[in-house]
């Protein structure tokens, strides 16, 4: 399948990780994603690990269980991912969306992880950690003439232009405030209260999820937005640029928070001899730059 994310990137991928809605046509390619079978010339790569081989801005890795493939896979030039199984063990889909930012990187964009609205022609950014807020507050501020581009995760360009990372539902916790502002039906209203009051309950909070999901019927959509003003949870009383950097730096970075990626990450690093500080250091240039255009 082919993706052209917001003309900014294209990317031919397998992968389920991309929403549908990007779906579209193009010649080539900035970005491949695919299942194949993958074998090497191993007489050509080195050997620096039990599993991994590479070199020539190439990584090779291969994980056999009594001779029987239980994964490989091959990196070349952080342009090309092939794979041979979608395996959790191995998390394909985060090592894909780590190469996803590494190419939307080059081009001046990082993904971000916030929501973003537009309301009254002003964009406004919303930054808080993991469950701590994020979704409420976004569809809070939407409830007043806005539109959603996204409550988890967006694109940002080094010029401060927000773009969507589309959704078609929202999970807001089930002791939101914002939930009463909502006139949900009964049976939904119902199962919000269920929902709350088995969150508090152990070991039951362990198997119901204490969000209600609410569909794009709640909340409407928008694209890309030029950011005005940045809310973060918990509020800043005075504006930092260098505070606020850092806070939008250190929650992005929590897309990527998974152990095999950051390995693989680091793997290919390590045989290519490439600084592995880029990653974060051209996450910093571009939110940097960015707010500088943020009024």
């Amino acid at each position: 399948m082919k993706y052209n994310i917001h003309n900014i990137l294209k990317i031919e991928s397998d992968l389920n990780i991309f929403p549908k809605s990007f779906l579209g046509e193009f010649k080539n390619a900035d970005l491949i994603i695919k299942k194949k079978k993958v074998e090497i010339n191993k007489n050509n790569c080195k050997k620096f690990s039990l599993k991994f081989f590479g070199g020539n801005n190439e990584l090779y890795f291969e994980s056999y269980f009594y001779g029987y493939p239980l994964n490989k896979f091959l990196i070349k030039n952080l342009k090309e991912f092939y794979y041979l199984k979608h395996s959790k063990r191995y998390n394909i889909g985060a090592i894909a969306r780590m190469l996803f930012e590494i190419n939307l990187l080059k081009k001046g964009y990082t993904l971000v992880h916030a929501g973003a609205i537009e309301r009254n022609n002003r964009g406004y950014l919303i930054v808080a950690f993991p469950e701590g807020g994020k979704s409420s507050t976004t569809l809070s501020l939407s409830l007043e003439n806005g539109k959603i581009l996204s409550d988890e995760m967006i694109i940002l360009s080094e010029k401060g232009i927000a773009y969507s990372w589309p959704t078609e539902k929202i999970k807001i916790y089930s002791g939101s405030e914002i939930l009463k502002k909502l006139n949900l039906p009964l049976k939904r209203e119902f199962e919000s209260k269920f929902r709350y009051i088995i969150s508090k309950i152990p070991p039951l909070h362990r198997v119901i999820d204490a969000n209600l999901t609410l569909n794009s019927g709640y909340f409407q959509t928008a694209n890309r937005v030029k950011i005005n003003e940045i809310i973060t949870l918990p509020k800043i009383q005075k504006y930092d640029k260098e505070f606020l950097t850092n806070r939008i730096l250190a929650n992005t970075l929590t897309l990527f928070d998974y152990n095999f990626p950051i390995k693989v990450f680091h793997a290919y690093c390590y045989v290519n001899g490439i600084d592995p500080s880029f990653f974060v250091n051209e996450i910093k240039a571009v939110l940097s730059k960015a707010l500088d255009k943020i009024k």
